[in-house]
């Protein structure tokens, strides 16, 4: 029994690498479940055991992306010494996604013409939104504790920070932005700790990065 989940566990990964190559290979356009299935050189009987469909296999793909960002988010953000620097990290990782090739590549996977067409998948993206502002509102309730945010509505702030910096971090993603990650930071922080009353610490936090 064991080495039955242990098998069906590896083929169900097999299948996984194979449409991720397929994809990235097709730069985000429409992969089928034959091409992927020859990539991985299983057969269709192998993916439907492992998937009801390709919508659930593309799902499945997006998921552990996004569980892997979420938890490479919380561990820098544990580690930072101040809320002002787990704000200023959270930023920096998260353009450091769509500034590196590799990463990069991979994101575009997920914002694909295949993927939005993929019933569900507009309920994933809320669930990441969800989980940012989550992750944002928990570094606030932090700041305000402390006394470094003297001005913070933690859960509403939170929203208003993800959508301020969601435009940066598409424009850099579409290669639209003329600034370098360092700056969109320092003009994002600078912004996020003005409002939330930390004016002092901005000053701190900008001269930090230079």
């Amino acid at each position: 029994m064991v080495e039955s989940k242990t098998s069906r566990s590896s083929e169900r990964q097999h299948i996984i690498d194979a449409a991720y190559r397929c994809m990235d290979r097709n730069s985000g356009a429409s992969t089928s479940i034959t091409e992927i299935l020859n990539e991985a050189g299983l057969s269709t009987r192998a993916f439907y055991r492992n998937f009801s469909t390709k919508h659930d296999l593309l799902l499945e793909m997006f998921r552990r992306d996004r569980e892997a960002v979420l938890a490479q988010l919380r561990e820098i953000v544990a580690r930072a010494p101040t809320p002002t620097e787990a704000l200023r990290l959270w930023m920096m990782h998260m353009f450091e996604i769509v500034s590196d090739p590799r990463k990069r590549k991979r994101m575009a996977t997920f914002y694909s013409e295949e993927m939005r067409r993929t019933p569900g998948y507009a309920r994933e993206l809320e669930l990441v939104a969800t989980a940012e502002e989550s992750a944002l509102a928990t570094i606030l309730h932090r700041g305000r504790a402390d006394g470094t945010f003297t001005a913070c509505a933690p859960e509403a702030d939170a929203r208003t920070i993800r959508a301020a910096f969601e435009a940066a971090f598409l424009d850099r993603f579409h290669q639209k932005s003329t600034t370098t990650v360092a700056e969109d930071v320092d003009q994002l922080l600078g912004f996020v700790l003005r409002g939330v009353g930390a004016l002092e610490s901005s000053h701190a936090a900008l001269s930090s990065a230079e």
